[in-house]
């Protein structure tokens, strides 16, 4: 087996002064004007209109309330479908019907961990 040969070891404190470096300036970029070309008008954005405030909507659509059985529990620190009353399960799935969508995600408190996922909302 050959000889290891190890290098001597060099000291990492500097033995010259440092040198003086300029910093690094940015350029500098002229700032130029230019005008609109004259044979085209400036774009402006589109008007959008809609109905003047004191207009209805829908005239003729009416409200329709539902009651449901509510539920005593917290749902706060719920956070798997398992932890809600069984009162609020039927409450969510009567909102799916109602809104023809299934509902992906139910927040039970204003903590952001407090989320349940019922499913996935980027799947198909």
């Amino acid at each position: 087996m050959p000889p290891v040969v190890v290098p001597p070891i060099v000291p990492l404190v500097p033995t010259e002064p440092p040198i003086d470096v300029p910093p690094i300036v940015p350029p500098i970029v002229p700032v130029v004007q230019t005008e609109p070309p004259i044979d085209e008008p400036p774009i402006e954005p589109p008007i959008v209109t809609g109905p003047e405030p004191t207009e209805p909507i829908e005239p003729e659509v009416e409200p329709v309330y539902e009651t449901m059985e509510g539920w005593q529990e917290t749902t706060a620190g719920a956070r798997s479908w398992a932890d809600l009353p069984a009162q609020a399960i039927k409450y969510i799935r009567r909102i799916e019907e109602l809104i023809r969508c299934p509902v992906a995600l139910v927040s039970t408190s204003p903590q952001r961990a407090d989320t349940i996922l019922v499913r996935d909302p980027f799947s198909d």
